[in-house]
C-alpha cells in the first residue's frame, strides 16, 4: 500500500494544497506504508489494512499491489491498482482529549505536597506530557508555574510530589516556600502526527489539548510550618593571632532547615592594655553586630572558620546560628566571648655575639619594637654544638641541632631594667673553643606578646692558652 497526501486543511480551518510551500514536506510522492505487510495482521484473504499516523483533515491518493515473498523476482509483484477516486479518503478532525478528574492533594509537609488524578479520555490526542501549574501570591506573585517535577512519565503516570519550581523562576531557591497555601491547575498536552512522509514525526497539537481542571479551592494545599533548626552545639574559640580568632561548632540537627549558610558575627565589647597594676581593660561605646564574610559557609559539614579584621587585645561577643532558606526555619543564636591576643613585640634586632674571654659568650642587640607587650626581661638560651674534650673540640663534629637541647635562660640576662637599657649582657661558666647556638627574645608580662626569637647560629668561645710552667727542680 501507497499512499500521498494531496490535500490538507490547516488548524485555523483554511486549504493548504499539497504543492504549498508553507507544508515543505507536502510532495507529490508516493510513500510505502510498512504497516500492510504484516502478513499475520492483514492476510491476504482479507484485501484490507489500516493505515495510521495520518494528518487529519487531510485528503489522500491511495494505491496497492500484490507482492511476493522475499527472494522472488520483482517481476512477479503485480502492478499497482488504480488510485482512489478523488477525495474518497479523507482523514477527519480529531476531538481533542477530556478533563482531567479527581485532582487532589496527599502528603503536605513544610516545602512540597504531593497530587493524584485520573485521566481523561484521549479521543485523538497523541499524549505529550500533564502539565501541573501552580500558583502562590507569596511564591510566584499570583502567575501560573509549571511544576516540572510532574507529568513527564508517560500517560498513565498520575501521581507527583511538587518541592520547588526551574530556578530560572526564582533565583537558586526555587522551591516551595512553608505556610503557604498554593492554587493547582492541570490539564493533558497533546501532540499530533506531522505527516506521511515522516512516520515517526510528531508536532505539538494544542487543539487536542484536554480543558484546564483547576483544584478547588476548598482542597487546595497549605504547606506546614517548618520545625527550625537548632542551636549550634559546642561553640568554641581559640585564639591565632592578635588579629584573629579561630571558631568551631558541632552542626546540630537540621530539621526542616534547607540548609543556606552558616553565619558569624561579632561586636567588640572591651579594648585591653597591659599596666604595671594589672590588666586595664575599657567598655567600648555601642556599636553594630558585624557579619564575618570569612564565616559564611556553604557546606553544612564546614563547621570552623577564622574571623579576622579584629582589633587586638579586645573581646569580642560572637554569636552563630544556622541559615536557610526558608528564614522561619533558621535556628536560635550560639553566643560567647572571644579574647583576642595582644600585638606582640617584634623580634630583638642587631644580636651580635663575641667572645671576650676563653669561658664566656657577650651579647648586644638593639630592641624591636614593643607592640603591646609590657617589658618583663630578656631570655637568652644557648645550645651547644660542639664541646667535650679538647680533640673534638677542634676536630669534632657538630651535634645535631634540636630544639630539646636549648639551656637556659641564663640568669645573667634576666635583669628587668628599662627595656632600652638593658640590651646586652655576658654569659659566663662555658667551655673554652667550643661551638653554641644563642637566642633571644624579649618576655612580656602577657606571655601572648612575647617577641619572636633572634638567633645567632655556631658562635665559638675563644680557645683557652696553656698556663705557665712552673720552676723545673734539678737533683743529680
Amino acid at each position: 500500500v501507497q499512499v500521498r497526501e494531496n490535500y490538507t486543511e490547516d488548524e485555523e480551518g483554511g486549504d493548504n494544497a499539497t504543492a504549498n510551500a508553507s507544508h515543505g514536506n507536502l510532495t507529490a510522492e508516493w510513500v510505502p506504508r510498512p504497516e500492510c505487510l504484516q502478513a499475520a495482521r492483514w492476510p491476504r484473504a482479507s484485501a484490507r489494512c489500516v493505515v495510521p499516523r495520518l494528518r487529519k483533515h487531510s485528503a489522500y491518493d491511495a494505491r496497492v499491489r500484490e507482492t511476493c515473498y522475499a527472494g522472488y523476482t520483482d517481476a512477479l509483484d503485480s502492478p499497482f491498482s488504480p488510485e482512489l477516486a478523488d477525495r474518497q479518503a479523507v482523514t477527519l478532525s480529531p476531538e481533542p482529549a477530556t478533563a482531567p478528574s479527581d485532582l487532589s492533594v496527599a502528603g503536605v509537609g513544610p516545602y512540597s505536597f504531593g497530587l493524584r488524578w485520573a485521566p481523561g479520555r484521549a479521543r485523538g490526542c497523541l499524549f505529550r506530557q500533564w502539565l501541573v501549574e501552580i500558583s502562590a501570591a507569596g511564591y510566584t506573585g499570583g502567575a501560573w508555574r509549571e511544576a516540572h517535577e510532574c507529568g513527564r512519565g508517560g500517560r498513565g503516570e498520575l501521581r507527583c510530589r511538587i518541592s520547588g519550581l526551574l530556578a530560572g523562576y526564582l533565583g537558586d531557591e526555587a522551591h516551595l516556600r512553608s505556610n503557604t497555601r498554593y492554587a493547582v491547575r492541570l490539564r493533558e498536552l497533546c501532540e499530533t502526527y506531522t505527516s506521511v512522509y515522516d512516520p515517526a514525526g510528531r508536532e505539538r497539537a494544542a487543539y487536542l489539548d484536554s480543558p484546564v481542571h483547576h483544584l478547588p479551592a476548598a482542597l487546595e494545599p497549605l504547606t506546614l510550618v517548618p520545625v527550625p533548626a537548632r542551636a549550634p552545639a559546642g561553640l568554641a574559640a581559640s585564639e591565632e593571632s592578635h588579629r584573629s580568632f579561630r571558631l568551631r561548632w558541632v552542626a546540630p540537627a537540621a530539621n526542616d532547615c534547607r540548609f543556606r549558610n552558616w553565619s558569624v558575627e561579632v561586636l567588640p565589647l572591651r579594648r585591653c592594655s597591659d599596666t604595671p597594676g594589672g590588666l586595664s581593660c575599657d567598655p567600648l561605646a555601642a556599636q553594630a553586630w558585624r557579619h564575618v564574610a570569612t564565616c559564611a559557609l556553604r557546606r553544612r559539614a564546614e563547621t570552623t572558620c577564622v574571623v579576622d579584621g579584629v582589633r587586638s587585645y579586645s573581646f569580642y561577643a560572637v554569636r552563630l546560628r544556622e541559615r536557610c532558606s526558608d528564614p522561619t526555619a533558621e535556628s536560635p543564636y550560639s553566643e560567647l566571648v572571644a579574647e583576642v591576643h595582644p600585638a606582640p613585640a617584634t623580634r630583638p634586632e642587631n644580636l651580635t655575639v663575641a667572645s671576650p674571654a676563653p669561658f664566656s659568650l657577650r651579647l648586644a642587640w638593639d630592641a624591636g619594637a614593643p607592640g603591646e607587650c609590657l617589658f618583663a626581661f630578656w631570655e637568652v638560651q644557648l645550645r651547644p654544638r660542639r664541646t667535650g674534650s679538647v680533640w673534638n673540640r677542634w676536630y669534632g663534629e657538630l651535634d645535631e641541632a634540636n630544639e630539646s637541647s636549648w639551656t637556659g635562660p641564663v640568669e645573667a640576662c634576666l635583669s628587668p631594667l628599662n627595656r632600652s637599657a638593658a640590651t646586652e649582657c655576658t654569659v659566663e661558666g662555658l667551655v673554652s673553643n667550643a661551638v653554641y647556638d644563642v637566642r633571644l627574645r624579649e618576655r612580656c608580662n602577657d606571655s601572648r606578646a612575647d617577641s619572636p626569637w633572634s638567633t645567632a647560629m655556631l658562635q665559638r668561645t675563644i680557645p683557652a692558652w696553656a698556663l705557665t710552667p712552673g720552676i723545673a727542680e734539678v737533683s743529680n
